[in-house]
């Protein structure tokens, strides 16, 4: 229920308009991280899957040798549920599948 009473009440967006809304966000927020590492000229990583973030952190900090500010963007894609707009009797709802 915690999806639906979120976008209904915090939110305060039609269900039907979350997902899209959603969809836009990340693909915003993927873009300025792209535009973040461009403009520190390093490196933008997409990782899918479980990976040692803190571990490939640590080696970028030791090639950087001294090198201040941002030194590494990472994008990890991790499984999570994944939303979906439910259609039915009544009120459409949101699901977490």
């Amino acid at each position: 229920m915690w999806p639906n009473s979120f976008v209904d009440y915090v939110l305060k967006f039609k269900r039907h308009d979350f997902i899209p809304f959603a969809e836009r966000q990340a693909e915003y927020l993927v873009e300025h991280a792209k535009d973040c590492a461009r403009q520190a000229q390093v490196e933008y990583q997409y990782l899918s899957g479980k990976h040692h973030k803190e571990q490939l952190a640590k080696q970028t900090l030791l090639a950087a040798k001294g090198r201040e500010g941002l030194i590494l963007v990472l994008c990890v894609q991790e499984t999570c549920p994944t939303l979906k707009h439910l259609y039915g009797d009544g009120r459409p709802r949101l699901a977490l599948l």
